[in-house]
């Protein structure tokens, strides 16, 4: 994929993967990585980042919506980098963020991480988790920045903590006009990109900040 990507035109006996073309994504992933973890540095703080290993980063979030300020960033990086990764399927390169207490057990987050399938996903810990590809980051950061009421995804969030199903009715129900403009904004906004509703709910307590 990385050479196709590279070079449309390459067929099947020009794919085979030569140490050049190894080298060479190396360089550009080991460039993605500098910028990625220098722009973390500048937009928490290094007191607030912990680079565990080369491409594994802690960061003390102030709530759930920083989350997209680390997709923000991996986006910039992306197209400036790789922009070939977002109009493919299944490339190398994987991100996964998980949002949870700081006393959560560290080696259940690992967990999570190797069984890694998307090119992104999204781990909301204890409440939900989006999975999705980098040919939809530019919308999903465009969704996070619509204009919602933030009562409705309150109440959204609050309702899902009984129960989901709940939460499900309350999503397509029409008796609370200015609840349902919000919801059919978030279906609007996210069912294109291939999401179900528990992909939206948990999208929804991102935006709320959980």
């Amino acid at each position: 994929d990385y050479l196709k990507a590279n070079n449309p035109k390459a067929t099947k006996e020009d794919a085979t993967v030569r140490f050049s073309l190894i080298w060479e994504f190396q360089k550009d992933f080991d460039l993605f990585l500098e910028c990625f973890q220098k722009n973390l540095f500048e937009k928490f703080g290094q007191e607030r980042t912990e680079t565990l290993i080369r491409d594994f980063f802690c960061i003390k979030a102030e709530n759930a919506r920083d989350a997209f300020a680390v997709l923000e960033i991996l986006n910039a990086y992306l197209s400036k980098i790789f922009p070939q990764f977002k109009r493919i399927s299944d490339g190398p390169i994987k991100l996964s963020i998980a949002y949870c207490r700081s006393n959560f057990p560290f080696f259940e987050i690992w967990r999570l991480f190797e069984t890694h399938v998307s090119d992104l996903e999204l781990f909301l810990i204890g409440h939900g988790k989006i999975a999705t590809s980098f040919k939809y980051l530019d919308d999903l950061l465009l969704a996070s920045g619509a204009s919602y009421r933030k009562s409705a995804l309150f109440k959204l969030a609050e309702v899902s903590k009984i129960s989901e199903k709940l939460a499900e009715l309350k999503f397509y129900d029409r008796s609370e006009r200015g609840d349902f403009e919000t919801y059919e904004s978030l279906k609007r906004n996210l069912l294109p990109l291939g999401m179900d509703f528990r992909s939206m709910l948990t999208f929804a307590k991102l935006v709320e900040g959980l």
